[in-house]
């Protein structure tokens, strides 16, 4: 799926997930040669162009969702919870695109647990922040899907900068947003709104130093995971750094085990330094290749 952050991605992604197929997001933003990238790797037989330009060449046929009829009488087909529900391509380690595989079941708990921790309602109202080619963007949009709310799209240049950004928080009557973790310093910073009717910011992405929070009029979320965990392995409500709190991923969601291991995989004791082990049943289902 050749993709922008528009509506369009939206209704692309219902109508995949209504024939009982998974996706694979393509940003229509990442470099040419990334995009040819992904789709050749992909092995896909054709690709949706949800996106409002015209997308790069791709080794297979193109289908424009906006030029496609509107039909009452396609088939539905509704997934199992094995089934897969989305791949994700990374960078890995070796800087190449590899695609992580994720099934509706972790996808689901995943977003369930989210919208509990947060008190996700159908009278909440949310952002669409993250890029289409990041996990976070798809539970931007699951999360307001499945809780019946409202999703809400910053324009570009609103997105990039932190007082628009505030600005369009209370415009909006927001009560939920994602910020990547460079934008918590800049936005937790500002004099915050009057009118804003925020009550969670949620970020993830890079090691969070917890800012001043003791101003904010909602409750700042850092979240923890790499892609094979299915976007978030912890959550973590921030204290700010008025307390003498040290910085943390928090707790478990609800499907993924957290582990401290030393070198030996042994557990390390309370207090030691170790490497983080993530199990359970929201782990990925493997690395994408055209024989899975």
């Amino acid at each position: 799926m050749i993709c922008d952050r528009t509506y369009r991605y939206v209704v692309a992604i219902l109508g995949v997930m209504k024939s009982g197929a998974g996706y694979i997001p393509v940003d229509i933003r990442y470099p040419s040669q990334r995009q040819r990238r992904i789709l050749t790797q992909s092995g896909a037989p054709f690709a949706l162009a949800a996106c409002s330009v015209h997308p790069v060449d791709a080794p297979f046929p193109v289908h424009a969702i906006d030029d496609m009829p509107d039909r009452d009488d396609r088939p539905h087909s509704l997934p199992s919870s094995q089934d897969l529900a989305y791949v994700i391509f990374t960078s890995g380690t070796t800087g190449n695109p590899k695609g992580v595989m994720v099934e509706h079941h972790a996808f689901e708990r995943v977003v369930a647990c989210h919208n509990d921790n947060l008190e996700v309602t159908s009278e909440s109202r949310s952002t669409l922040m993250a890029g289409t080619g990041f996990d976070v963007a798809q539970l931007e949009i699951a999360s307001m899907l499945m809780a019946g709310g409202s999703l809400v799209l910053p324009d570009e240049e609103t997105r990039l900068d932190p007082d628009q950004l505030l600005a369009f928080f209370a415009r909006q009557r927001l009560s939920h947003a994602f910020v990547p973790t460079a934008l918590v310093p800049a936005i937790t910073a500002r004099s915050q709104p009057s009118e804003l009717t925020l009550t969670h910011l949620f970020t993830a992405g890079e090691k969070l130093l917890p800012p001043a929070t003791g101003h904010l009029p909602y409750q700042l979320v850092d979240c923890y995971g790499p892609a094979e965990a299915t976007i978030f392995a912890t959550c973590h409500r921030v204290p700010g750094s008025e307390t003498d709190d040290r910085p943390s991923i928090g707790h478990p969601m609800a499907g993924s085990d957290i582990y401290l291991l030393d070198e030996s995989l042994a557990p390390v004791p309370d207090g030691e330094a170790g490497e983080i082990f993530i199990g359970g049943d929201n782990l990925a289902r493997d690395i994408y290749t055209t024989s899975l």
